[in-house]
């Protein structure tokens, strides 16, 4: 039995870390034995939890284990002490781990490009880093036909990439998640819940969100931002200025995104830039009325006005007519949910994925025997 090894350096239970899990799971369910490592971060602890409640072995390595050296030398002995085949990353961090033990010349490495988060000049400069890195990989992959220009245009190899869309299983919400959540955000039942799920950065947009909300005709919405990020304090100080502080929460992470979106009645996904969310997926499974930017791989998975809303990225006046219209009018919510809910069971379920990633494995592994 070949093993894979998924590594991954985490800020949160955010999408990239339900691609790993549910691709983990299906792995092992046909004929791999894949294991995961965390790598630091905020979301290492919850990630390596919920894989071993799965049934799946996962290990944990903390901040203090991982420093620029010292984390190369310890990721590559570990991938030997555990006899590991393939080695999967996800993220710069582990790209560039593996890049700096040599790995690409010694293993099979694959990694997925999930999307960058360029908004600061250190990540600027870790996204070239990385980019450079993965010429070296056996196969890289992204999630996104955007992701994969970029790719190409930083001189990976097309013979070296795919394109491998997002794709999961749904998770369901507790019993009584819509009664209990909307009662925590004090949301009246006749108010609309407006949920928000991201990181809350500066390329996710929200602060589009508020001023689009903020400007609206109607008072009957409540809004709720699921996820942490450094923006936190500046989205409080401009809630507080458009004057609709007591009508948004800030909710931070949560690990029962699937009762959040239970709650909701609609869903908004203002990025700026994106690969291919998983929470959007989760939402269309859901069968929420989808609001979102055009961006990524997105304008792929839904059609506008067919399973949601598209709208530009960076218009807030766009984002404002859409909000009013989703706002009024039940009828189209109801035929775009159902139709989102038709279109993820069709497209982006788990076994999509898997069985996408199963056979780059076992190609990647046959070609790495073969040379």
């Amino acid at each position: 039995m070949a093993r894979a090894l998924q590594v991954i350096s985490t800020g949160g239970m955010y999408g990239a870390e339900r691609v790993l899990l549910e691709l983990s799971r299906f792995l092992n369910d046909n004929g791999w034995d894949s294991q995961i490592l965390a790598i630091d971060g905020a979301g290492a602890a919850p990630l390596v939890a919920a894989a071993r409640r799965m049934g799946m072995r996962a290990e944990l390595f903390g901040e203090r284990d991982i420093g620029a050296w010292s984390g190369a030398k310890r990721l590559a002995s570990y991938l030997e002490e555990h006899s590991i085949d393939l080695v999967h990353s996800h993220g710069y961090k582990p790209d560039i781990l593996l890049a700096a033990s040599g790995q690409p010349r010694r293993r099979v490495c694959v990694a997925t490009c999930h999307s960058w988060y360029s908004d600061t000049l250190k990540m600027r400069a870790y996204e070239w880093l990385d980019k450079r890195c993965l010429r070296f990989f056996d196969q890289v992959v992204a999630v996104s036909d955007e992701i994969l220009q970029d790719l190409l245009g930083n001189a990976v190899s097309a013979m070296r990439l795919s394109m491998i869309s997002n794709g999961l299983d749904a998770i369901q919400p507790a019993d009584q998640a819509r009664l209990v959540i909307r009662r925590q955000l004090e949301v009246g039942p006749e108010e609309l819940l407006v949920v928000r799920v991201g990181r809350l950065m500066a390329t996710k947009g929200n602060d589009l969100l508020l001023r689009a909300l903020a400007s609206l005709n109607r008072s009957d919405w409540r809004l709720a931002f699921v996820g942490a990020g450094d923006q936190q304090p500046v989205l409080e100080a401009l809630a507080a200025s458009l004057d609709v502080a007591a009508k948004v929460r800030f909710c931070g992470f949560q690990d029962n995104v699937a009762d959040y979106l239970a709650a909701a009645d609609l869903f908004v996904s203002p990025s700026l830039q994106e690969g291919l969310p998983m929470v959007l997926l989760e939402a269309m499974a859901a069968g929420l009325p989808i609001l979102s930017t055009s961006v990524g791989q997105i304008p792929k998975v839904m059609q506008d006005d067919h399973d949601g809303l598209l709208i530009a990225p960076g218009e807030v006046d766009a984002l404002h007519a859409a909000l009013a219209r989703l706002m009024a009018s039940p009828w189209d919510r109801e035929r775009w949910s159902a139709q989102a809910r038709r279109t993820y069971a069709a497209r982006f379920s788990r076994g999509a994925m898997g069985g996408a990633y199963l056979r780059l494995y076992d190609d990647a592994l046959q070609r790495s025997q073969i040379e």
